[in-house]
């Protein structure tokens, strides 16, 4: 039998004193206990799967079926670009302020799901879509690396896309009504909502708790994680109904935290 140990983390209660009360029930690392019986370097990224909400990998077993697993980024792990922020380089890009190709890298760099690519992790293919699609491929790589060991015992990470070259702010073009001083905005954000209450024409913030840290660094926590054994179109479907359910949910205990914080003064857990 193999091991994956992920480590699940909880950060949405407002109150420091809840949250302390609560935090060894919903900060851990779990054990996922791989089969014995799965086929070495079979590992392969379930397609279909929105890779900026989470990511599922399965393997054959010699007995034809497959398992594998899914976990669900945490929002304040994942990463993502603000609309205003597309809107401000198309503008660009109309007015020649940068080039077509820019645009093109830009746009696939930003895939959120396999499509049609296919490759290795070293596929140009694969590194033109860097944010969401070549981690996706890392992790193959190290559970196909450690599948051929005497057994699987890894401490699962999410590792860093290629490109950590976007710069953090920028100066909005698209609102005239805002002062100049007031445009420096954030190029990414954590989620795909802002914060409750606030307006984003006016920089109010984005996210939860700033800019985000991936893809500068590596993801070490997830929100949720799950084993799954079956038939391979049966666990894709499943993992994708997982994934999805799983950033639902935190969007709306997101959104809950938010409008206590914005009520009551409390802050983030």
């Amino acid at each position: 039998m193999g091991v994956i140990r992920v480590k699940l983390a909880n950060n949405y209660i407002p109150l420091p004193a809840d949250a302390a009360q609560d935090y060894t029930e919903l900060n851990k690392t779990i054990k996922l206990i791989a089969p014995n019986n799965i086929i070495p370097g079979t590992w392969k990224i379930v397609e279909g799967l929105e890779l900026d909400k989470g990511f599922g990998a399965l393997a054959k077993k010699t007995d034809g079926k497959w398992w594998g697993f899914s976990v669900c980024f945490l929002y304040n792990q994942s990463t993502g670009y603000t609309e205003l922020y597309d809107k401000h380089l198309n503008n660009q890009n109309t007015a020649g302020a940068i080039s077509d190709e820019y645009m093109k890298w830009w746009t696939a760099g930003n895939l959120k799901t396999l499509n049609d690519l296919s490759g290795d992790a070293n596929a140009d293919s694969i590194q033109a879509a860097g944010t969401f699609v070549h981690p996706a491929y890392l992790a193959i790589r190290t559970l196909n690396e450690s599948s051929t060991q005497d057994e699987i015992n890894i401490d699962f990470s999410y590792q860093s896309p290629l490109f950590q070259d976007q710069p953090n702010f920028y100066l909005n073009d698209t609102n005239a009504l805002v002062a100049i001083d007031k445009r420096t905005m954030q190029t990414s954000q954590r989620t795909e909502q802002n914060v409750p209450g606030l307006d984003p024409l006016k920089n109010e913030g984005f996210g939860a708790y700033g800019d985000n840290p991936w893809p500068k660094c590596s993801m070490m926590s997830f929100f949720s994680a799950k084993a799954f054994v079956g038939d391979e179109e049966d666990i894709s479907k499943e993992m994708g109904s997982e994934v999805l359910s799983c950033a639902e949910d935190q969007n709306t205990i997101w959104n809950d935290q938010w409008e206590f914080i914005n009520t009551e003064g409390g802050g983030p857990s």
